[in-house]
């Protein structure tokens, strides 16, 4: 009884191994045929492209809108090491190369009231306005009292901290609202700003001439940069007001190219893909631009085909009326 036993736990197991082996080897069949009907790819993926970053290009100081009580005011940034900077100002150009570091400082030459300046490398541009008053001592623009308690060196921290903390900010925009203890501007950003006027605030108009006014002669419409301090809730309460005219901005330009053709009246020049006409006129002012930013003034008959220049002025669709042309040796 127990060989017979035996003799049956064998054969069922046997018989187990037989079946466990066909099924094994139905599976990797069906394997191999639903691997043989995929199609193979054997091209390698091309990783996808890595965007080219655009050349760095800031400006560090002052800030936008700041209030400057000195001229002239430095102007500091970066951009690519060697490479060219031009700032179109108000009355006076500048153009100047940066360091093999990439930095550039640049002295700009106020005017009274609001500054527009544009900054341009020959990648990137920048607009920076200023307001620029000498209504403001040194003192006023800095800091407020300080406590003559404290020690030498906890003094002059905290100095530097009320620099900071107490800098005067300007508003600049047109006046919408007009009340007898407020004004309301809106900005070249469309934003509405609020600035608080009280019996301290001066008032002057510059136009050409600077002359002092009262606030009764502010009207709605005026453009305006009130220069003040700002609470948490940035209600400016001002200072200083100046009324002035805004400058039109918008058809600034400066080019950096290559002159095509000339004659005694105009340069055709080629900044990137873009064809320029660049007429000759009587308060035009002509540099000539060394390496080493050595600049003395030619006439408009030295330049010639081929010649690269910064051009900056005013455009017209493909006209550009220059104010200063500098010519690169």
């Amino acid at each position: 009884m127990r060989k017979e036993v035996f003799i049956a736990v064998i054969l069922g197991a046997i018989l187990g191994l037989i079946v466990a082996f066909g099924v094994w080897r139905a599976n990797n069949a069906l394997r191999v045929v639903n691997n043989t009907n995929q199609p193979v790819n054997n091209k390698l993926q091309t990783p996808s492209p890595t965007p080219k970053s655009n050349a760095s290009f800031s400006i560090a100081r002052p800030q936008n809108y700041e209030v400057v009580v000195e001229s002239p005011v430095t102007v500091t940034g970066l951009t690519k090491p060697n490479s060219l900077v031009a700032i179109y100002a108000d009355t006076k150009d500048y153009l100047s190369y940066s360091s093999q570091a990439g930095e550039f400082n640049i002295e700009v030459g106020l005017i009274g009231g609001i500054n527009n300046l544009l900054i341009s490398s020959e990648e990137a541009i920048a607009p920076l306005i200023l307001v620029y008053t000498t209504a403001l001592s040194l003192d006023q623009a800095s800091a407020s009292p300080t406590p003559a308690s404290l020690d030498p060196v906890r003094q002059k921290l905290q100095e530097k901290l009320d620099q900071v903390s107490n800098k005067p900010n300007s508003y600049v925009g047109t006046v919408t609202d007009k009340t007898e203890g407020g004004i309301q501007i809106k900005n070249g950003s469309a934003e509405i700003k609020q600035i608080t006027i009280t019996e301290a605030t001066s008032f002057v108009h510059i136009d050409g001439t600077s002359k002092e006014v009262k606030f009764s002669d502010l009207g709605i419409g005026d453009y305006i940069a009130a220069v003040g301090y700002k609470d948490t809730n940035n209600l400016l309460s001002a200072m200083r007001v100046i009324i002035t005219t805004q400058a039109e901005v918008s058809k600034r330009k400066i080019l950096f190219g290559k002159v095509t053709s000339f004659s005694k009246a105009q340069l055709e020049v080629i900044a990137g893909t873009q064809k320029y006409l660049i007429p000759s006129n009587k308060t035009l002012k002509i540099y000539s631009v060394d390496k080493e930013n050595s600049q003395k003034a030619v006439a408009f008959s030295t330049i010639k085909e081929g010649d690269s220049i910064v051009a900056l002025g005013t455009l017209e669709a493909d006209k550009l009326t220059p104010k200063t042309i500098y010519l690169l040796n």
